[in-house]
């Protein structure tokens, strides 16, 4: 049994590091979003700052209704939001990012909220188009 070579392990990691370093280039706002999701449940689960699980979940449930039964006021608010964070350079988006993370690891049911939110405008809009109406 061959044993792990440190230096070849680094090796290969440093031949990799262009192609993530690319990736987190082009999806930056993706990559802190997805960081933040996993900050979030790790902070939620633990409980270590502000709130739990089930303050979270709750939060998560309610901002998913509100998307569910007041889509165009979601929607609408949704899309100002989302506008204004992405018109900004990558620097700015940069930090938006990292904000993103911290409210997730801080108080992470306002991060899930949002996402509740999310959650609820997308099921409202593809079960519409499922059902074949465009509105």
């Amino acid at each position: 049994m061959k044993r792990f070579d440190w230096k070849e392990g680094m090796d290969k990691l440093k031949d990799k590091l262009p192609v993530l370093e690319q990736f987190v280039r082009k999806h930056l706002a993706e990559t802190f979003t997805a960081a933040a999701l996993l900050v979030g449940a790790f902070s939620a689960w633990h409980g270590y700052f502000v709130g739990g699980t089930f303050i979270t979940l709750l939060f998560f449930a309610i901002g998913a209704g509100m998307g569910i039964f007041l889509p165009e006021q979601v929607d609408h608010w949704m899309k100002k939001v989302f506008q204004a964070l992405y018109k900004k350079n990558k620097a700015s988006m940069a930090v938006v990012g990292a904000i993103k993370v911290v409210i997730a690891l801080f108080v992470p049911f306002i991060f899930f909220g949002f996402f509740g939110l999310i959650a609820g405008s997308a099921y409202h809009y593809y079960s519409r188009k499922a059902q074949g109406d465009n509105n």
